[in-house]
């Protein structure tokens, strides 16, 4: 959903401004980045899918752990790059304290979710000794 989402986004973009300069400052870079990541991600996860040993005793680096820290990056860059944009488009007008105010509570509402997310989550990625441990464990019939 994420990486459907994250594509739809872009053709929308490239449709709405290719006529306009675009790629020039941080807010498009990290943008074409998350677009690249997010494709990756998909890979990393068929990957991940595909290469699903139920014997293993622990989880790899390649390509799950790899897959599961790529998805945490590209969501903290997106949410840095919501931000960047926010400030491109609002740069030279006047902004509303009240909006600031808002836009920076919800940041650091999703930092706190983002991490308290990774918090729960990771103890539990590096080991396959109980069984929901995992979130790529399968029940065998």
């Amino acid at each position: 959903l994420a990486v459907g989402l994250v594509l739809i986004s872009f053709i929308i973009i490239e449709v709405h401004i290719a006529t306009a300069p675009h790629f020039y400052n941080a807010h498009h870079i990290i943008g074409i980045i998350v677009v690249g990541l997010a494709i990756l991600q998909i890979i990393g996860g068929i990957l991940a899918h595909a290469l699903y040993d139920p014997k293993r005793s622990h989880v790899p680096f390649f390509p799950d752990m790899a897959h599961h820290w790529m998805g945490r990056l590209n969501y903290l860059l997106a949410l840095v790059n919501v931000f960047l944009g926010f400030a491109e488009y609002y740069y030279g007008r006047m902004m509303n304290p009240k909006y600031v105010a808002v836009n920076i509570i919800f940041a650091l509402f999703l930092a706190f979710l983002f991490f308290f997310i990774l918090w729960c989550e990771y103890p539990n990625r590096t080991s396959l000794s109980s069984s929901s441990s995992s979130s790529h464990q399968r029940i065998e019939r």
